[in-house]
């Protein structure tokens, strides 16, 4: 064995390993002040120290000279008492110590008659080795703590959600601590259960870095991924249903799929910017889009219809289109996604190939209808007919409003979302150049009577949250003024006085609703649209300026772009005579925006 002085020096360690328990798994320097270090006070952390019969340098400096040591058999022992008082970090710090600090020319008394000797002469703990892969990998245990029953279907955050140990990116007296492979062991078990040591102490191989969650991800991207399961589904899930479904349906499709992994990452990034009013683009959230973008392209060449299953594609496609809202997407790229989504979604909902679950599948057909229908609004009725929510998707449409289906999007007004369309042929019908050839016949009358019929006798159910309620009332009220609306040309040549009470009177309505609601619930996600169809007919300064501040308030809640698109818009809107809902398709055509209130 080579004497102290044969040896090559080892490298500086600049993190000390005598210094506290928690500093040593955070990879942090301790000043080693008892009994709280600087650093754990600073953190507000919980500074614990080894056991005094724990310390094992004096046992490796005795080891190195090559002097008597203890005998090896009653490590093991003193191990297999304090592993019943320590946390799984404590024990393996302390069962590495045991294994690469044991002497050479001790065998342990745990040994196997059978066991295996080295050329050098040193054996190996095979007890030390199997308690290390009993903390490691303790056998199957797919439940978080505390939880009793095991979901597949189910996700809990919490459980996902990375430490703030790994996501700490300060240092100690505001200096990095330089690392290097020589003198940094790497992540055993997870983030917070490693320990810095020089390689020159080892007597075995380096035991390499343990599988990252995210693998082949830049390393920001697991902190994305925390941002977008503890804020951005928060805001654009607006709460009115049970479950989390962009969490217990997209998470483990994101895991199965790069393509809904890079766009969840995306969304992710994006909604942290503009939430952060950071005006560059992101670097992080410019590569993950980059590369969701061919991974689609990818997928769409390759795709055989009958074949394989769409689901992944017609994810990334919705996926893509609240990429664009949370950005606030002014240039139409939305309604390109959506007719992607659209052709993606009924294959997918046709296909024997897709394992889809109901929850997932009704989820899916939500998210679709309320994105397209409150996107309608964008498209001009006198140029064409809308192909959003046409009638090859009503049937899909109708089994989800006959269950008395609760969504996150579209709360407890299904019913009055897939009215848009009705109203949007009713626009063409009397907006239209062509249908204002053609004199207004008596269908045209009942039509009108029975939307107006269907909107004014929906009601909330009972059971649902009252903020989730009053949202519906919003909704109410706006498709009232967008459908009295497609009579203002014959009121306007007509003056009949009776219109515009009507128009006013939901104005009005919808506008209490509005002020009995808190600017700060997440409800408010889902109403960019009632607010843009209000807010187009209201008249008086103080009213607007009211729906002005309320949407800054929500911006500054929620940090979704839409938002202030919806707030932009409506200013410009008011600076236009004779404003509508049916105005804002012509706005944004002059101004070259086009939107969604999505």
């Amino acid at each position: 064995m080579s004497t102290p002085s044969q040896r090559k020096r080892p490298m500086p360690i600049l993190r000390v390993r005598t210094g506290c328990l928690t500093c040593r798994r955070r990879k942090k320097k301790c000043d080693e002040r008892k009994p709280m270090c600087r650093g754990c006070e600073r953190n507000r952390l919980e500074c614990s120290w080894p056991h005094p019969d724990d310390i094992t340098a004096p046992r490796r400096a005795a080891g190195r000279r090559g002097s008597t040591t203890k005998p090896a058999a009653s490590v093991p022992n003193a191990s297999e008492t304090r592993m019943t008082e320590k946390n799984p970090a404590d024990q393996l710090i302390e069962l590495l110590d045991d294994a690469i600090h044991v002497s050479p020319n001790t065998p342990s008394a745990s040994e196997s008659p059978g066991s295996a000797h080295s050329p050098g002469g040193s054996t190996s703990s095979s007890s030390t080795g199997h308690d290390i892969l009993a903390i490691i990998d303790p056998g199957p245990s797919p439940l978080p703590p505390g939880s009793a029953v095991h979901d597949p279907t189910i996700i809990d955050p919490s459980y996902i959600l990375p430490s703030l140990d790994l996501l700490d990116c300060s240092f100690d007296n505001g200096q990095p601590a330089t690392s290097s492979p020589l003198n940094e062991f790497g992540t055993l078990v997870n983030s917070n259960t490693h320990m810095p040591i020089s390689n020159e102490e080892l007597d075995v191989e380096v035991i390499p870095r343990s599988l990252s969650l995210l693998p082949g991800l830049a390393s920001g991207s697991l902190d994305l991924l925390s941002h977008y399961l503890a804020v951005t589904t928060k805001c654009m899930d607006n709460g009115s249903g049970v479950d989390e479904p962009f969490v217990v349906q997209f998470i483990p499709l994101a895991f199965g799929s790069d393509l809904v992994l890079h766009l969840i990452l995306t969304q992710s990034a994006v909604h942290r910017a503009v939430a952060k009013k950071i005006l560059d683009a992101d670097p992080l959230a410019s590569g993950h889009y980059s590369q969701s973008i061919t991974l689609f392209q990818q997928g769409m060449s390759t795709y055989d219809v009958g074949t394989q299953d769409a689901l992944p594609l017609a994810v990334g496609a919705l996926i893509m289109c609240f990429v664009e809202t949370v950005k606030g997407d002014n240039d139409g790229s939305i309604f390109n996604h959506l007719m992607a989504a659209r052709w993606l979604l009924k294959a997918v909902l046709s296909s024997q190939h897709s394992k889809l679950s109901k929850s997932l599948r009704d989820f899916l057909i939500e998210y679709y209808i309320y994105t397209a229908a409150v996107s309608i609004i964008s498209i001009d009725c006198r140029v064409g007919p809308q192909l959003l929510l046409a009638e090859d998707f009503e049937e899909h449409s109708s089994t989800l409003e006959s269950s008395t289906y609760i969504g996150c999007l579209c709360g407890c007004w299904l019913e009055l979302l897939l009215l848009i369309p009705s109203v949007f042929n009713i626009g063409r019908r009397f907006l239209s150049e062509e249908g204002a050839r053609r004199p207004l016949g008596v269908d045209d009358l009942m039509n009108f009577a029975s939307v107006q019929g269907k909107i004014q006798s929906w009601a909330p159910r009972a059971t649902v949250r009252l903020e989730t309620a009053l949202a519906g009332r919003i909704f109410q009220q706006a498709m009232l003024v967008y459908l009295y609306t497609t009579l203002s040309p014959l009121s306007a040549s007509e003056s009949v006085s009776s219109h515009s009470s009507a128009v006013k009177g939901a104005v009005v309505k919808g506008l209490e609703y509005l002020s009995e609601l808190p600017s700060t619930a997440r409800v408010n996600t889902s109403l960019c649209w009632p607010i843009a169809v209000i807010g187009s007919c209201v008249e008086s300064l103080e009213q607007r300026q009211y729906l002005q501040n309320r949407l800054e308030v929500m911006f500054s809640v929620l940090g979704v772009g839409n938002i202030r698109q919806t707030a932009l818009l409506l200013e410009k809107l008011w600076a236009t005579p004779n404003p509508s809902p049916w105005s804002i398709c012509q706005l944004m055509q002059e101004h070259r925006i086009w939107t969604s209130f999505a």
